[in-house]
């Protein structure tokens, strides 16, 4: 190769190397930039309008301005605008799209297609419209068209639009006017659905207040436990309407607080309620003394105190159980609260009894405190008596629960008499002795002792008072309570039963004799006294009652003055009284244990005179010369009446010296000659008799 060739191909190659230095110094094309930018290439007018930038004033309407994004297309643009321009009417008449008018929708395209980036991933706000938004008139209409330029490169074409809405003023003072009603409307509903929950919050108020009211009721009526069911089921409505009633928001939420009193009430109700039962053992059943037999059965109580008043529980189921041997008894209340626990077999031992709570059949939690409630029986053995047992014959009487009161507050003690008779002996003075003494230690009972009347005091009181037609007189035991100002009378009778003494107390209220209470006592013979004779001393003739032909029409009373079948001891003093239903001439003949037949009236102190109707007499009268002193013979003894409107036949004796007559004659011819006087024609007739008994001093 020569120089010459070699110094060409240098240069060419220098030549080379400095064109590509140059080449690969030089900037390269443009990428897309990823930024769209836009070139006005045309518009629908020369210039922009004012009305675009500057939105125009016009008497009687308002004027809205919509301009759109960019769009693919023309249509796109257009309806964009015209969605602007309807958002901001809506926007001034402060209310949400909620749906385009046909006509819009019309104005509505397919997108374009177009790899315009602006565009087709523009946000594109789904607007909602109201039937007043699509009243709005579109005027006027201003377009442009561009190029979509994305580094230099076009990359499509992009329209956007401008447009005038008008809408009259009438419109939008007619939308204000409907705005204000339906405001009205929506404040009128909302006050609606407020008071009806108010009424409804009201309401269940009420029924709470009502079921207050109930479960007091029924506790009253001694159900307790359907009491406390239904004020459970009332706080259970309580807990749902509160919860309703906040979950409703708003004013509603705020009534939920008209629940909160009532449910402490109910609260507090069922806590008083539980609280106030009592199980009473009564009056005297806290011990319970036994020989070989007794206490087989134990009664109980249940009471609910409310206030100072205690109202008694039924059907409340109680248990009993022993502590020492495990024994269980089952008893329910009756209407009157009392569960009576028959025990099969008695230990001496304390026993406890509460509410059964197996048989409650209801949720522990609403009865927790019921059952709490208890109480403890004691049961002790002792040697028998006839003072134990006739103290246990008075508790039985008087038993009762505690809040109760007494069946009477006061009390006479009447005669003790045997079997059907008006006779009485020892025995019954002993047994009107104890009962004496066992009735002085029940509290809050007042044992009064009868005292002697004048015959004035029984004329006066037994015709003020209306019952001076009682069949039975003032010697019957009720009425001589009543005489007493006592409120009953406690009687007693006895029977032989085999070797023991059959024993019946009574109580019966004063004057009308109602039977109040009742017990019976078996005595046995190894409890009484060896000394003491429990059936009486006959009388020495037994009289015969009036013939059944012989007709009565004067009714007398006759009776001691402490009343008929008393037992006298040796050296009382005792009178007697006599009273008639009509005018009359009287004849009473005493009959002493003895046999003897002393007439005591007429005497030769009172003269035979006829007495008057409904007074009593007394015999011997305070200002006779003679009393009467119980001295032997001892036993049975009588006072016979008679009375006619004739003068009655006169018997002969002896005089004994104090203005009596000692009759002669047997009984019964004395009676057959005074009822003689009967079997005549238009005569009125009648008797009667007393009786008491006496006995020597002890």
């Amino acid at each position: 190769m020569n120089a010459a060739f070699r110094s060409t191909l240098k240069l060419c190659l220098a030549t080379v190397l400095t064109v590509l230095l140059l080449a690969a110094c030089a900037s390269p094309p443009a990428p897309p930039s990823g930024f769209i930018s836009y070139q006005m290439i045309d518009s629908s007018a020369q210039q922009k309008p004012t009305w675009t930038h500057n939105v125009p004033e016009e008497a009687g309407k308002q004027i809205f301005i919509g301009q759109s994004n960019y769009y693919s297309t023309e249509q796109e643009a257009r309806s964009d605008a015209l969605r602007d321009a309807i958002k901001k009417y809506a926007d001034f008449l402060g209310v949400e799209v909620s749906a385009f008018d046909e006509t819009l929708r019309q104005l509505e395209g397919s997108e374009s297609a177009i790899q315009d980036a602006q565009v087709s991933r523009k946000s594109r706000t789904t607007l909602q419209t109201n039937a007043r938004a699509s009243r709005a008139k579109a005027r006027k209409w201003y377009t442009e068209k561009y190029n979509a330029m994305d580094g230099g490169q076009v990359t499509g074409i992009a329209y956007s639009a401008w447009v005038e809405v008008t809408v009259p003023n009438s419109e939008i003072e007619s939308y204000q006017e409907e705005r204000r009603q339906k405001k009205q409307r929506i404040a009128d509903q909302k006050k609606q659905v407020y008071q009806e929950a108010l009424s409804e919050a009201e309401a269940t108020v009420a029924s709470v207040n009502i079921a207050q009211k109930e479960a007091l009721r029924a506790t009253q009526n001694g159900d307790i436990l359907s009491a406390l069911s239904g004020l459970d089921f009332a706080q259970q409505d309580l807990t749902k309407a509160r919860y309703k009633f906040l979950a409703a928001g708003g004013r509603i939420a705020s009534l939920a607080s008209k629940f909160d009193r009532p449910a402490t009430e109910i609260k507090n109700l069922t806590y008083q309620l539980q609280n106030s039962v009592t199980l009473d053992v009564g009056r005297f059943n806290n011990y319970c003394l036994k020989d070989q037999s007794g206490c087989e059965k134990i009664s109980v109580w249940a009471w609910s105190r409310q206030g100072q008043k205690s109202y008694p529980l039924s059907n409340l189921p109680l248990v009993l159980t022993g502590e020492g041997d495990g024994s269980r008894f089952a008893a329910r209340t009756n209407s009157q609260g009392k569960a009576t626990f028959q025990l099969s077999r008695i230990m001496d031992s304390s026993y406890i009894v509460k509410v059964d709570e197996k048989l409650i059949g209801i949720d522990r939690e609403l009865v927790g405190n019921l059952l709490a409630a208890n109480n403890r029986v004691y049961i002790q053995s002792q040697t028998p008596s006839l003072e134990r047992l006739i103290d246990q014959g008075v508790k039985d009487l008087f038993q009762g629960a505690t809040p109760e009161p007494l069946p009477v507050d006061s009390l006479i003690l009447g005669a003790v008499t045997y079997e059907n008779s008006p006779e009485g002996g020892e025995f019954a003075l002993l047994v009107k002795d104890l009962l004496g003494q066992s009735l002085t230690s029940i509290n809050g009972l007042r044992v009064v002792t009868p005292r002697k009347h004048s015959a004035s005091e029984l004329t006066n009181v037994m015709q003020t008072r209306g019952i001076s037609a009682r069949a039975s007189g003032v010697g019957d035991g009720a009425m001589q309570a009543q005489l007493n100002n006592a409120g009953a009378a406690l009687q007693a009778n006895y029977r032989k039963f085999g070797n023991d003494t059959q024993l019946t107390l009574a109580l019966l209220r004063a004057e009308s004799g109602q039977l109040l209470r009742k017990t019976m006592l078996a005595v046995p013979s190894r409890l009484l006294p060896s000394s003491t004779q429990v059936t009486s001393t006959p009388p020495v003739e037994n009289t015969p009652p009036p013939p059944p032909q012989q007709q009565q029409d004067i009714r007398l009373d006759v009776t001691s003055h402490l009343g008929d079948g008393q037992t006298y001891q040796e050296g009382d003093t005792i009178s007697y009284f006599v009273s008639s239903n009509q005018d009359a001439y009287l004849l009473l003949i005493y009959q002493d244990a003895g046999g003897n037949l002393i007439q005591i009236l007429p005497n030769s102190y009172s003269g035979n005179e006829k007495f008057r109707s409904g007074n009593y007499i007394e015999v011997p009268r305070s200002s006779d010369n003679y009393e009467f002193i119980i001295e032997g013979p001892f036993g049975v003894e009588h006072v016979w009446a008679f009375a006619s409107d004739r003068p009655l036949p006169r018997l002969p004796g002896q005089d004994v010296g104090n203005g009596l007559t000692l009759l002669n004659g047997s009984l019964d011819s004395i009676l057959s000659t005074v009822r003689s006087v009967a079997s005549q024609p238009g005569i009125s007739y009648g008797e009667a008799r007393a009786t008491i008994t006496t006995v020597a001093r002890r």
